[in-house]
């Protein structure tokens, strides 16, 4: 048995036996036509591990078609078999996935084994922002696929904030040409180009991900964050003025006016488009650090106030995030927002992404909220220095490999609002180029999934040491290269 290099596979929250044997996976043999369930996920492994497709080799690979739950799948391989328990394309291609971590670790040959496993949380993400700098889109893909290996689910793309507008909207070229153009935060120097992505690559990136069964929900982020939007439409502000994509880090005061109907068809002719792009039925509209200090100043949104009854300018942002889940719903998308969202009381009651305050989740949950834990100071920021004793400059905060591992999962939820699942995050203000976004996601986005897969369950930080000496050889087999330091 080749136990010299202990692997067992990132995620893992199962029953885990090691057998007696091993499976020599150069000489697969599989069969398309016994398997047409679970096809595109076999083609998908055949092609990601370079095995040729054969009716005489062993370990012969087969299906069982058994009653899990959507994710859950069991693994039994033996010299001679390998049998796949799924119920679905989902829980197959996480079964397949996890034959390839194994494949990779042991170069084809790997020791004999059985399992079966489930994640706890459905909603297993990673937020990646490229509104600050922009990643380029064969970056993307890549990541895409060590999320697969990782058997996370959802990659959250921030695409818009004051520094950045990076979705092509081709009714209004205007919007990424403008936007997606930063002066430099160093020299203040315009860039060469206008970057951002086209709806051909995006829809590239779209397939790619559903293939590997990940889903890929966009961010628009919406009342405040929205200065690159306002350089191309200064009429949607509270001040009759230019405005710039910004080229500093922070909190401005220039954000949407909510008090004109114009910004709500300008915006819903935004929505009507990301919907029609992505299939994931869910928008995240932001909502985060929105200042009020515009609206008070505005004769619009005083007027508005007065109509309305209204006692503070916050809950001039809970009828924004109202109308525009409002406008959401007529195309099928369901709202996700940062919790401050949930200050100006909105009458539909998006998801909230709890990012600052975890304090709050018993209060959230019990006026109904589902909630999505990313707590900056929790293990969830990853643009947030790895270490302790290496001054990284301004990256706000620490988040080493071991708190990612123990981040909090287990917070209070007494309500009927409940915590369907959590995310890492990588903001890009001093992420510049992919070989950064790499050292900064590895290896602590491996810990992350492996702590939203296990959940409220027992964790073992030292097993997940001894797996994360190998994702390097594994990063490297979806062509990113990254030193792994743990």
């Amino acid at each position: 048995m080749i136990m010299d290099n202990f692997f067992s596979p990132i995620p893992r929250n199962f029953s885990f036996t090691f057998t007696q044997g091993d499976a020599d996976l150069q000489r697969l043999g599989l069969s398309l036509a016994n398997a047409l369930s679970f096809r595109d996920e076999i083609l998908l492994f055949l092609e990601q591990t370079d095995i040729a497709e054969s009716s005489e080799g062993i370990p012969v690979l087969t299906f069982e078609n058994i009653g899990y739950k959507d994710e859950e799948y069991g693994l039994n391989v033996k010299e001679d078999g390998i049998a796949i328990l799924a119920s679905c394309g989902k829980g197959a291609h996480l079964a397949l996935e996890c034959l390839r971590e194994m494949f990779i670790a042991y170069d084809g040959t790997i020791p004999c084994f059985s399992l079966r496993d489930k994640p706890f949380f459905s909603h297993r993400g990673l937020l990646l922002d490229v509104a600050r700098h922009f990643l380029p889109m064969d970056y993307l893909m890549k990541l895409v696929d060590a999320m697969s290996l990782l058997r996370l689910n959802v990659l959250h793309l921030h695409l818009t904030d004051d520094q950045g507008w990076r979705l092509d909207i081709p009714t209004f070229p205007e919007i990424a040409r403008i936007g997606g153009s930063r002066r430099s935060p160093v020299n203040g120097q315009p860039p060469t180009e206008s970057l951002f992505y086209s709806e051909d690559e995006m829809k590239a990136l779209i397939a790619h991900a559903a293939r590997r069964h990940i889903e890929i929900v966009p961010e628009i982020d919406m009342p405040g964050h929205m200065l690159s939007l306002l350089a191309s439409h200064p009429e949607l502000g509270c001040k009759d003025r230019v405005y710039e994509v910004e080229t500093r880090w922070g909190i401005f005061e220039d954000v949407l006016c909510p008090a004109k109907e114009k910004t709500y068809e300008l915006l819903e002719k935004i929505i009507a488009y990301v919907s029609e792009l992505f299939p994931s039925g869910r928008l995240h509209i932001g909502g985060d650090e929105c200042p009020t200090a515009s609206w008070r100043k505005c004769p619009d949104c005083q007027r508005m106030m007065m109509d309305r009854g209204l006692q503070d300018e916050r809950q001039l942002q809970g009828i924004f995030s109202s109308r525009i889940s409002e406008i959401m719903g007529r195309y099928g998308l369901s709202p996700i927002a940062w919790q401050e969202t949930a200050d100006g009381d909105p009458e539909i009651k998006p998801v909230l992404s709890v990012w600052f305050d975890s304090s709050r989740t018993a209060d959230y949950s019990r006026r109904g909220y589902d909630m999505l834990l990313s707590v900056h100071d929790d293990g969830a920021y990853l643009n947030y220095s790895p270490d302790t004793d290496i001054d990284y400059g301004p990256l706000y905060g620490t988040n080493t490999l071991e708190k990612c591992y123990f981040m909090h999962t287990d917070l209070p939820a007494p309500g009927p609002g409940r915590i369907v699942g959590g995310e890492a995050a990588l903001w890009s203000e001093y992420i510049t180029f992919p070989f950064e976004a790499s050292h900064f996601l590895f290896p602590r986005l491996a810990a992350v999934s492996e702590a939203l897969w296990i959940g409220n369950g027992k964790r073992d930080f030292y097993g997940f040491l001894k797996n994360a000496g190998f994702l390097e050889k594994m990063l490297e087999n979806v062509g990113i290269y990254v030193k792994i330091v743990l």
